[in-house]
């Protein structure tokens, strides 16, 4: 009964993260490098097998870390906003002087580099809810969103609207941004319903049972109460963008379900399918360097192709 008890116990630990069941007794080898023999290792293995489970192990196959995907979406990105802003500006300024070859070739370059472009938002939205849980000091990594939000602006409104202030569209940043505030105020709704005698707690917000649904609806509320100044605000992705972070947040700990549900919230963009082939892969680790200049990036990125179009329309003229 204590060595089924055991085995159900490990078995336990394993099952959310996909890592390798080992007893430890089998740790206990490996340190003192007593574990040589053959079937030291093969030992957890063997006890699975004894208790009629068969649980592949994952785990060597998490090789992306945070940095790379940071890099994997600002190449996305960049490519999206180079046909947003480079081919749809020229084509907009100089489609009379163009033939129709010409036209079409620049048509499905411009789908296309879209297309690809459609795998960015859901990275960062997923490493912005990462940076959430893991920052030392949320207020911090929030102001810097904000900052960068703010000096994206202009830059953002040059590149895509040709001007200076525009009301009718805000930059990616603000949705982050928006988010974030979203799930502080999860977290505060659940710090103040364990406050309250007799109120659910954090498990009854994460789904996970015990006594009551108020602070699950109040997190729902809030959640579409984001959304919705989102899409008044005309943020880009909208009340999307927001449903995406929430569903990042809530199946925080289960990459492969918030894959799932993440693609089912944005299922309207069916090319942004191979961001989310990409979390179950990620290790949870950032990489080896801070990339701090990402934050200038956004903005710079944008002022430089909005310089690129001025120069090519003039050269070009």
């Amino acid at each position: 009964m204590k060595e089924s008890g055991k085995i159900e116990k490990n078995i336990r630990s394993f099952l959310p993260y996909g890592k390798p069941l080992q007893t430890k007794e089998a740790k206990a080898e490996r340190d003192t490098g007593r574990a040589r023999s053959a079937g030291a290792f093969d030992r957890p293995r063997r006890e699975r097998a004894r208790a009629g489970l068969r649980y592949r192990d994952l785990s060597k196959y998490r090789r992306l870390t945070g940095n790379l995907l940071k890099g994997i979406a600002l190449t996305a990105m960049t490519v999206d906003h180079t046909a947003a802003v480079l081919i749809k500006g020229y084509v907009s300024a100089r489609a009379r002087g163009l033939s129709g070859g010409q036209l079409a070739c620049l048509n499905v370059l411009y789908v296309w580099m879209r297309h690809v472009g459609r795998i960015a938002f859901p990275l960062f939205a997923f490493l912005m809810t990462e940076g959430f849980f893991h920052t030392r000091d949320r207020r911090r990594y929030g102001l810097r969103l904000f900052a960068c939000a703010l000096l994206s602006e202009i830059p953002y409104d040059l590149a895509c609207g040709n001007a200076l202030w525009d009301w009718g569209r805000q930059n990616t940043v603000f949705t982050l941004c928006l988010g974030f505030l979203t799930l502080q105020g999860t977290e505060w709704i659940a710090k103040l319903c364990c406050r309250i005698k007799g109120a659910p707690g954090r498990r009854a917000i994460a789904g996970g049972g015990g006594g009551g649904c108020l602070p699950f609806l109040l997190c729902i509320a809030l959640t579409a109460a984001t959304g919705v100044l989102a899409w008044l605000c005309r943020l880009d992705y909208g009340w999307q963008g927001i449903a995406l972070i929430a569903v990042f947040s809530l199946f925080y700990q289960y990459r492969g379900a918030a894959a799932l549900a993440g693609f089912c919230v944005f299922s309207s963009s069916p090319f942004s399918l191979p961001a989310f082939l990409l979390l179950p892969f990620y290790n949870g680790e950032r990489g080896r360097y801070r990339l701090r200049w990402l934050y200038a990036f956004y903005p710079a990125h944008l002022l430089a192709l909005y310089g690129l179009l001025r120069l090519a329309l003039w050269a070009f003229a």
